[in-house]
This record gives C-alpha cells, structure tokens and sequence, in this order.
C-alpha cells in the first residue's frame, strides 16, 4: 500500500487505533487457555511487523521515496505477512469453535442428566407415593373394619349386659349344707 494522499490513510489510523482494544478483548477471551495465548502472542508479533512494514511505506512516501516504498511493497513482504496472519486468526477461530462445540456437547451432555434425573426422579416419587397410597389405604382399611368388629362386639356385649339384667333368675342346685352333730360321722367318713 502506497498511499497517494493522508485521506487514504484513514483505515490505517482507525486500525492501528482499534488493535489494541481488539487484541486486549481476544486475550481476555483466551482466558488461561495457553495455547491461545501462545496464538495470539504470535498473532501480535506479525501484526506488528506488518504495522511496521506499512509504517515505514509511508515514512517513505511522504519523504518522497516513492520507489523505495514501491519496493517494499513490490518484494511480497507485506502480502506474505498478510497470509500468515489470517492463517493464524483462522487457527484462532477453529480452536474456539472446536472449545464452544465441546463444551456445547458437555453442556447437552448435562442437560440430559438433569433431564433424566427429573424424569427419573418423576416416576420414583410417583411409585412411592402410590406404594405409600396403598399401604395407607389398607391400614385406614384395616382400621375401620377393626372399629367396625369393636363396634359389634361392643354392641353384643351391650346386648348381653341387657338380656342377663331382664332374665329371670335360675337357680341352680341347692346345696345344703350338712352340719354333722357332734360325735357322730357322715357317710363315707371313717
């Protein structure tokens, strides 16, 4: 790039502006994963040749160099930088789709215990409470047929009660007492 006036170095300027923020954003985004960072070490030191590279082309033209500039730009440095640096923004790139689809699938992964876990869950709680529902059941069951027999032995017992308090009275054998007299022997006595 040689630029024929300072109006066409307006994408420059807002560049050389807007790397550092960028680079400071993707270093935060790297977080402690070092083979980004290693990455994007490597991504700085090339945008800062090229920077230079671009940086001395124009020194050179506004010092009226324009072949020496020519030169530069003409040896294929610059274009070659270029390469190396999308290559190593495209190897940026995959590392981190390669990071957001495994922790995608982990994510997934997760949410298809939790899913199974709740549905899981779900139906053993309905089984105990079915289990329980029943036992439940069958004691209230057992407990109202147990106050129902109490119910009518108390009522048998009642009716007992009642039926010996109008009955006439028996009598039963008579005993009498025998008192032998003094000096004389009962029957049977030797």
């Amino acid at each position: 790039m040689v630029p024929n006036s300072e109006l066409s170095l307006g994408p420059y300027h807002s560049a050389c502006l807007a790397i550092p923020a960028d680079t400071t954003m993707l270093r935060r985004l790297a977080g402690a994963d070092a083979q980004q960072r290693l990455a994007l070490d490597t991504l700085s030191h090339r945008i800062g040749y090229m920077l230079g590279e671009l940086e001395e082309t124009i020194r050179l033209t506004r010092a009226g160099l324009r072949d020496s500039a020519l030169a530069i730009v003409s040896s294929g440095v610059g274009k070659s930088a270029m390469v190396d640096i999308r290559a190593t923004l495209h190897s940026i790139t995959n590392r981190q789709e390669a990071l957001l689809a495994e922790r995608t699938e982990g994510l997934e992964r997760s949410y298809r215990l939790v899913e199974s876990t709740v549905v899981a869950g779900t139906i053993a709680a309905m089984l105990l409470a079915l289990v329980l529902n029943t036992r439940i059941k069958r004691f209230a069951d057992e407990q109202a047929d147990a106050e129902r027999r109490l119910g009518c032995a108390r009522s048998a017992g009642r009716a007992i009660g009642r039926s010996r308090a109008t009955a006439p009275a028996v009598a039963g054998p008579k005993r009498e007492a025998r008192v032998a007299a003094p000096g004389t022997r009962e029957k049977g006595q030797a």
